[in-house]
């Protein structure tokens, strides 16, 4: 019996120390987490000191833009909330934007039966609307924030996504402005408007931004977000 008593607590012990003691996996885990969570809040810090009372039209190739808006805390003056393009579209609406804006929206019929999502068209330029239920939702969202548009206030936003090439960074370079940046995986598509994210450096392109926005929360990047953002 004494020895049945000695052997219980040593029993519990083990017992409790393999509870509080995490393993190694673990630890990772909730260290991931705690840093997500402080470069999170401190991307959205940095925007809220540095940017609140810039009144920016961000023309976002994707929902990068309407991320930039929440971090300001500011209502959406940009037609491209809630959608995306792909990167020759977005560079051509970019680069004749008050025409493209003049345009009455259409509805292209059999890529939103395809997509099973809205999807728009300007000539020949294709709006993916993947956050709208209904097309007629999405039409007059973009057409009613295109009216809020000033051409002086615009910034143009785009990542390397959706299949982003040599030769539309050429057409992200020749666009005469200094109002733009670009997000890119790629050192091949660096200038003094594009910012590289080397946690997607084996990666084709960035990640998604907009749920991702984490990893704009590093010194590095504020810096050079706070330097492109306030050109003139």
């Amino acid at each position: 019996m004494s020895n049945g008593k000695s052997i219980l607590p040593k029993v519990r012990f083990q017992n409790s120390m393999c509870w509080v003691i995490p393993s190694y996996k673990t630890l990772l885990k909730i260290y991931s987490f705690l840093q997500k969570h402080i470069q999170r809040k401190l991307i959205v810090l940095f925007f809220f000191l540095f940017f609140r009372n810039k009144h920016f039209c961000f023309i976002s190739q994707n929902c990068l833009g309407q991320r930039f808006y929440l971090m300001q805390k500011q209502k959406y003056n940009s037609p491209t909330i809630g959608l995306w393009m792909y990167p020759k579209d977005f560079l051509s609406l970019s680069s004749n934007l008050e025409y493209y804006l003049s345009l009455s929206l259409e509805k292209s019929d059999s890529e939103s039966i395809a997509r099973n999502y809205p999807v728009g068209i300007l000539v020949e330029l294709r709006i993916f609307f993947q956050h709208y239920e209904r097309y007629d939702i999405a039409r007059k969202s973009f057409q009613t924030r295109a009216q809020r548009v000033t051409l002086d206030n615009v910034f143009l936003i785009m990542t390397d996504r959706d299949v982003f090439t040599d030769m539309d960074f050429e057409f992200f370079q020749k666009i005469v402005t200094n109002r733009k940046l670009l997000f890119t995986s790629n050192l091949n598509y660096m200038s003094a408007n594009s910012i590289y994210l080397s946690r997607y450096s084996n990666e084709e392109q960035v990640g998604d931004l907009f749920t991702d926005y984490h990893e704009l929360g590093k010194i590095k990047i504020m810096y050079l977000l706070y330097r492109i953002l306030n050109v003139n």
